[in-house]
């Protein structure tokens, strides 16, 4: 039984260092050194209770995980549009001049062969009239 006891007593929270007994600001500031931040408060008088202190120290933690899960997210948005913006200055944009140019080009291409089919399209006709005439 007594291990039992000795097993619930201890602190669930593996982060909370184990304090020496000096002062309350030696105290103080082994806490932000094991937690890696300098802007917790450990008020004075509540120093030496450790569950009041993990409490705080664990929902700072929990308010921190919230943060992180978010930054990621707007990280990776920020980061698709840096990636857009970078690959939108590799590209080399054509003057107002070319783009006139190669659209005149286009549509000459496709009035040419509109004619060519037009062209065939009318002589298969013809040829078939007369073929449907001299069986018929």
């Amino acid at each position: 039984m007594a291990s039992k006891n000795n097993k619930k007593k201890k602190s669930s929270y593996n982060f909370v260092p184990q304090v020496k007994k000096n002062t309350a600001e030696n105290k103080e500031d082994e806490i932000k050194e094991a937690i890696g931040e300098t802007n917790v408060v450990v008020p004075k008088a509540k120093a030496d209770k450790k569950d009041t202190v993990s409490k705080k120290v664990s929902t700072k933690k929990a308010d921190d995980k919230k943060k992180q899960k978010k930054e990621k997210k707007s990280s990776r948005i920020k980061g698709k549009f840096k990636e857009i913006g970078s690959e939108l200055k590799k590209v080399s944009w054509p003057t107002f001049r070319k783009v006139c140019k190669q659209t005149a080009i286009v549509i000459g291409v496709v009035a040419f062969f509109t004619l060519i089919l037009f062209g065939i399209d009318r002589l298969a006709s013809l040829l078939y009239t007369l073929l449907a005439n001299s069986i018929g």
